[in-house]
């Protein structure tokens, strides 16, 4: 083994301290914990109602906004009636995001199977076996999602 494949070389360790030490360092930690904890900060109460409200308030905010919206029998029209048509099917998705999403795929996926780029070539002969490049005949039927008879068949 040369010196440069030995990982400890050159490297200085310290040496574990002795139990005097250990124990002198144990009661000097003590002193500052009890010290800790002869002084805790307590919050006003006033500050605790306040914070505990406002959270509450914010809880009740929260469920208020998650129920649906419908129109009150009782002729209130502040509340909006609950979405219907693109709305719901919208809502039904997860909003604005999921569906920018889906279009992105989407045609990503039409991009992709329009036109594929050069590099696919190489990749379909690696995985699949077969070649994209070429006449139009060239590729064989690739099962996916194979059945448990593929696996009964010999040769």
């Amino acid at each position: 083994m040369t010196r440069n494949d030995d990982p400890t070389a050159g490297a200085k360790q310290m040496p574990l301290p002795g139990p005097a030490q250990a124990a002198a360092d144990d009661a000097m930690l003590a002193g500052f914990f009890s010290a800790g904890k002869q002084h805790s900060p307590d919050a006003p109460e006033a500050l605790m109602a306040r914070i505990l409200d406002a959270g509450l308030a914010e809880q009740a905010a929260i469920a208020t906004a998650r129920q649906p919206r419908v129109a009150r029998s009782g002729g209130d029209e502040s509340a909006p009636a609950a979405p219907r048509g693109f709305g719901s099917w919208l809502a039904t998705l997860g909003g604005w995001g999921a569906v920018t999403g889906l279009a992105t795929a989407t045609v990503a996926g039409i991009w992709l199977g329009f036109s594929p780029p050069t590099g696919l070539a190489g990749l379909a002969d690696g995985v699949l076996g077969t070649s994209l490049a070429g006449s139009v005949g060239t590729i064989d039927q690739v099962d996916l999602l194979p059945t448990f008879e593929s696996y009964l068949t010999e040769g």
